[in-house]
This record gives C-alpha cells, structure tokens and sequence, in this order.
C-alpha cells in the first residue's frame, strides 16, 4: 500500500440494510502518517422479530477509490416457539352437553419463514374435546392470537379431572411442544340411595319390609 499523495483520505463506512447490521463508524480517515495502521469497524447485528440468519453488505466508498464491499453474516439468535394464554385453565363439567367450555389463545414468538401449522390435540378425548385441531400462522399473522375453544365432557364419577392440551409444530425440525393443562371440576356429589323411599312395613313379623342402599356415584 501506498501513503495518500495529497492530504487525509476519508472511507465513508455504510451498512447496506441498518435494520439488520450497524456499524459503529461512518467515516475513517488516513494520513501519510498512519495509512498503513489498521482502524477497526465493529459491526453489530440487529435484533429483529424473525428467526432467519441474515447477509448485509457493509460499503467501503471514497472518492477517487474501488469500492470494497464486506459481507456480514448475522445469525439469529431467536428459536420460533408456541405461546399459549392462560397456561392453565379450569371449566366445570357441564351438566348440558357443549356448555361450560374455555379458550386457549394461541400464537408465535417470532415470524417463520414459511407458513406453519400448529396441531392441537386433547390427551383425553374422552373427557375434553378442542376446536379446531389445526392452526396456521405466516409471517403477517404470527404474532395475533387465534382462539382454541375446549370442550369438557361429562362422566358418571366425582372425581375432578386434568386433561393436557397440546400444541405441536415442524419447522425443518420440530419446535418446542406447549402444553395446557385444563381442570375438569366435576359437578357430581357422592351421596346415599335408597329404594324403595319411603320403604313399608308391617306390623308385627310379617311381611317384613326392605329397602336397598347404594351410593349414587
């Protein structure tokens, strides 16, 4: 390399895309003096709302001079997972069928490159049933939620049940499950049956009277 032959010589320092790399100089300049020592450009990659890696072109310009363009590459530090609201949910177990049902708001932490579809599916469709199965998020819609509508089912028993709901997805390979757990809170209430009620008798031995006792659950 040679010195400058006529007074300081300016680089103008210029990120192609400052959304994605900045540069923390705009300009270098060199003298007959110190042309020949190296001054550092530190170049920082940008947080963005998307999960792909990235190139940018950082221009070197000056007047009189080549052009030198720098490829940057930016890997993206963010991983696509499924964000759930509420994550845990109660309903209470209908004594109508369809009634008493929950939402479970669905989305995306970051935009995807390629639409993806998010399966959802009830642990124990025997007891909770979710509308729909499939959601479908793009790089538009990603961060606004989608409703899923869980639908308890009633049982002949008085226990309280939890039924995990899931959210699962592949992109390339596949993203982090979710997972809701819903409480069933049973409606019944164990007690004691008899029948006949009221139960008869006669006086004296004969015929005796009798009734049956049970539990009602």
């Amino acid at each position: 390399s040679r010195a400058p032959t006529e007074g300081p010589v300016t680089i103008n320092v210029s990120s192609a895309d400052r959304t994605i790399v900045t540069a923390n100089a705009s300009t270098l300049t060199f003298t007959a003096n110190d042309f020949s020592t190296a001054q550092a450009v530190v170049v920082q990659g940008v947080n963005d709302l998307d999960t792909n890696n990235d190139t940018v072109l950082v221009g070197l310009t000056s007047s009189g001079l080549d052009t030198v363009n720098v490829r940057v590459d930016v890997t993206d530090d963010d991983q696509l997972t499924i964000i759930t609201s509420p994550t845990t949910l109660t309903v209470q177990e209908p004594s109508t069928p369809g009634t008493n049902t929950g939402t479970i708001n669905v989305r995306l932490s970051n935009a995807p490159a390629a639409a993806v579809t998010v399966n959802v599916a009830s642990a124990m469709t025997g007891k909770l049933t979710v509308s729909p199965a499939t959601l479908t998020f793009d790089s538009a819609n990603f961060g606004t939620s989608q409703a899923v509508t869980v639908t308890p089912l009633a049982d002949a028993d008085i226990v309280s049940d939890t039924v995990n709901v899931t959210f699962s997805a592949t992109v390339g390979t596949a993203m982090p499950m979710a997972s809701v757990p819903v409480l069933i809170a049973d409606k019944d209430v164990q007690g004691i049956a008899i029948a006949p009620s009221p139960s008869t008798a006669a006086e004296g031995s004969t015929p005796p009277g009798t009734f049956t006792v049970r539990l009602n659950q």
